[in-house]
């Protein structure tokens, strides 16, 4: 008895892998009976694979500008034995191409594709550049942040960006190792320092902490205002400007008044003095 159940079962499987290889057949017996979900998943189908046949009944049976498009992709999907898996495959690596010409021939070219699901995914991603048009990028400088690493892109036309990267390998050629663009930005680059100055914002504690040069293990944290995150002995190797501002702020109240200040370089020895600075008054 069991081996007329197992031979029953076979069958019932071969029945349903060549059912589940005529995907454009299932698609057309939907179309033509005007199926919606209920009906379909009343039937035993699971709700995703309902949702991609109505998609593909969309796609492929209604009325469509690029009607001739349409009509070659049906024949070669079904000439192929796609299943529904990989037909909705197609429309999801379609949908955003934007030029309508464009996207069908993509389609066209994903259904005349032989093989499996895995098959049409692979030719897609290959396939795809040729379809849509590539973005230019837009000038101007981009940054990112990643934990406490930053990336910073700039992006400009040729002629001005070749004077960038020559200054980079002139710089790396005559020092002999590859340049720490960072250090040269800051140090050692030929143009001016630029007209945009972040502030730090910090307690008295904190600007005493830092012009007292304390140790590492009990340094403050120092937030700027352009988002940057610096510990106090990175404020000290600042290069700060000569002339700047000096905002006074309430924790309640909120800011007070602004200081014009000047401001002159000074080692640990000085800023320490000679007998140690107390608490600001």
């Amino acid at each position: 008895m069991r081996i007329f159940r197992f031979m029953d079962f076979i069958t019932q499987l071969k029945q349903y892998f060549s059912l589940r290889d005529r995907g454009m057949d299932i698609i057309t017996w939907a179309a033509h009976t005007q199926q919606n979900h209920d009906d379909l998943t009343a039937l035993g189908m699971p709700n995703d694979y309902a949702t991609n046949v109505l998609r593909l009944v969309e796609l492929f049976f209604h009325e469509e500008t690029h009607s001739r498009y349409q009509a070659r992709s049906k024949r070669k999907a079904e000439e192929n034995n796609h299943s529904v898996e990989t037909l909705a495959v197609i429309w999801q690596a379609s949908r955003n191409i934007e030029d309508p010409t464009k996207r069908w021939q993509f389609r066209e070219a994903l259904c005349g594709t032989t093989g499996d699901t895995h098959d049409v995914q692979r030719t897609a991603r290959r396939i795809k550049k040729h379809y849509v048009p590539k973005k230019v990028p837009k000038d101007g400088v981009r940054t990112r942040r990643v934990g406490d690493k930053m990336t910073v892109s700039i992006t400009g036309s040729p002629d001005s960006m070749q004077h960038l990267v020559d200054a980079f390998n002139e710089a790396s050629a005559a020092g002999g190792s590859p340049t720490d663009p960072v250090d040269w930005v800051l140090h050692h680059r030929p143009s001016g320092a630029g007209d945009l100055t972040a502030h730090a914002v910090m307690t008295i504690d904190d600007v005493e902490h830092v012009l007292r040069g304390d140790s590492v293990e009990d340094d403050v944290l120092v937030q700027l205002t352009d988002g940057t995150v610096l510990t106090g002995m990175e404020v000290a190797q600042r290069s700060l400007r000569d002339r700047g501002f000096i905002t006074l702020l309430s924790p309640g109240a909120g800011p007070i008044n602004v200081y014009e200040a000047a401001f002159e370089h000074a080692d640990v020895k000085k800023r320490r003095g000679p007998k140690d600075m107390g608490h600001a008054a």
